[in-house]
């Protein structure tokens, strides 16, 4: 009995401590060990992929995020702060004559992490403004008209983390930025529809022949206006433009230089598709397809939307964005056919 107890009590005894420093490392390596999985999904977009392994099975989901700041996922609004205070290397100076200049920059610098929408841009902005003491007013002017129209517009989920006193009303906007009449957005009616009908045949006879046919050059010296501005609001950077205006033909001309040169399929805006996010009332489609194809995809495709000068004047602004809610809406509008030129209506995707 002596001699069981013993050995029942050395059976208990834990085990020495260098054998246990062992022992652990040995398991998590051999947890560690197995084969790596590399799996090639072609033309990745949204929708929920499944990737099987020896051991588990990884679901991925893909989703479009139209804007950073009012997306579910609350922390992107702290990833945006973060990155736009890790990367602004401009300075807000609220000294009336820098002013202007300073906030120009830091909506450049914010811009350049691959933040586009007015919102977030306006977001990263006023974060910047709020760290250098600016007052209403002054936020305001930093803003400008293009981005404190979309900051008083947002609800909690723009507002939540700034202080009470620091925000600012549509009232307080429209009172600082008063709207020109001559400035508003021509309506979607015949009249508009024609000069949008004019200008995609004449950029797709522009881009597709060489030298350009003299009618098409003529259509866009009366469509646009003579400085352009061609703003690259794509989350790839697809053009590679900037906010600075230039010489129309100069302006269009990375369309060609990108391989964006299949012009078609236009629409109105629509509530669904954010007209009051930049007034444009109308929206057109690009594609990267060679001259002599015949079918694309919904990803080779890019949304344009107009801005035209005062009074319905030449068009003095196209705004480039990749947002699949308004590609979608143009090519639904359409039958996913642009005069003859056809795109493959979004598959579901396989499991992998």
């Amino acid at each position: 009995m002596a001699a069981w107890r013993r050995c029942w009590r050395h059976r208990l005894s834990p085990p020495p401590l260098p054998r246990l420093q062992t022992a652990i490392p040995n398991l998590l390596n051999a947890l560690s060990r197995g084969k790596n999985y590399t799996i090639a999904i072609q033309n990745l977009r949204e929708g929920t992929y499944k990737i099987g392994t020896e051991y588990v099975t990884i679901t991925i989901v893909i989703r479009p995020v139209d804007s950073i700041v009012f997306d579910k996922n609350p922390q992107y609004r702290e990833d945006l702060k973060k990155q736009v205070d890790g990367a602004t290397t401009t300075k807000l100076d609220p000294d009336e004559k820098k002013i202007e200049q300073t906030c120009r920059g830091a909506l450049y610098d914010v811009s350049q992490l691959g933040f586009k929408s007015p919102t977030d841009l306006a977001y990263g902005v006023l974060h910047l403004s709020a760290h250098a003491g600016f007052n209403q007013d002054q936020s305001m002017v930093c803003l400008t008209e293009d981005y404190a129209y979309p900051a008083a517009n947002a609800d909690d989920r723009f507002w939540g983390n700034f202080l009470p006193a620091f925000k600012f009303t549509l009232a307080m906007v429209e009172a600082k930025f008063p709207k020109d009449i001559s400035k508003l957005q021509p309506p979607w009616n015949t009249a508009t529809k024609r000069k949008i009908d004019d200008l995609v045949i004449a950029l797709a006879r522009y881009f597709r022949n060489e030298p350009p046919p003299q009618d098409s050059t003529d259509t866009l010296t009366r469509l646009l206006a003579p400085s352009l501005a061609v703003l690259d609001r794509t989350t790839s950077t697809a053009m590679g433009t900037d906010v600075n205006p230039q010489e129309r033909l100069a302006a269009i001309q990375p369309f060609k230089d990108k391989g964006y040169i299949r012009f078609g399929c236009y629409a109105p805006t629509t509530g669904a598709t954010d007209k009051d996010l930049d007034d444009a009332t109308s929206m057109f489609l690009v594609f990267k397809a060679p001259n002599d194809v015949t079918k694309t995809t919904i990803d080779a495709a890019l949304a344009i939307r107009p801005k035209f000068g005062p009074n319905a004047g030449p068009i003095e602004q196209l705004s480039v964005s990749d947002n699949r809610k308004w590609i979608t809406a143009v090519l639904a509008d359409r039958g996913y056919d642009c005069n003859g030129f056809s795109v493959e209506r979004p598959a579901v995707p396989k499991t992998q």
